[in-house]
């Protein structure tokens, strides 16, 4: 079943970039008043900057008062560290929904985009949770190249990034 929220296009267009061109470490996004929209991004410091990065700088200019937090990852950040600072991100949210790119710590350079659906057990309340459960596979249909890529945690403890790094290296 699927509760028929509608996702932002321009959010569908980072989504697609991201996951053809690994730009952004990370991609948070919410669902607000029955549409996912884009809330924030990282991007890899690595990535080449250009011309068509207007579509990003519009996002922060027409999402200003949503944008939580902006940053470059740190240069020469391992995976690892990387992670621990998007698990205090996405924690501080009751529900969300991330795009992660997991970076393979084994030098081989190998990634793998997912997206994560984020409701804690804790937080957030009954109506939410069942908006993001049911919004799921609508939104994961939106974004076909993360269709088969949903993870789902309710819990701190589901988001290691040993357990993403197995993700990547299984799916």
């Amino acid at each position: 079943m699927s509760s028929g929220v509608a996702v932002e296009e321009r959010f569908k267009k980072l989504a697609s970039d991201n996951v053809a061109l690994k730009k952004y470490l990370y991609i948070l996004a919410r669902i607000e008043k029955g549409q996912l929209v884009y809330v924030d991004s990282e991007r890899i410091s690595t990535a080449p900057i250009e011309d068509d990065d207007a579509i990003y700088q519009q996002f922060h200019k027409d999402c200003e008062e949503k944008i939580v937090v902006h940053s470059c990852q740190v240069k020469d950040e391992t995976p690892r560290a990387a992670f621990t600072r998007i698990k205090e991100i996405l924690t501080a949210e009751p529900a969300a929904f991330m795009i992660y790119n997991c970076v393979l710590d084994d030098g081989s350079k190998r990634s793998k985009s997912f997206l994560i659906r984020w409701v804690d057990d804790d937080k957030a309340n009954m109506r939410t949770k069942m908006v993001y459960a049911s919004s799921s596979s609508g939104i994961g249909s939106k974004l076909p190249n993360l269709a088969s890529n949903i993870i789902q945690c309710n819990d701190g403890s589901e988001l290691t990034y040993d357990i993403f790094k197995g993700y990547c290296k299984t799916l």
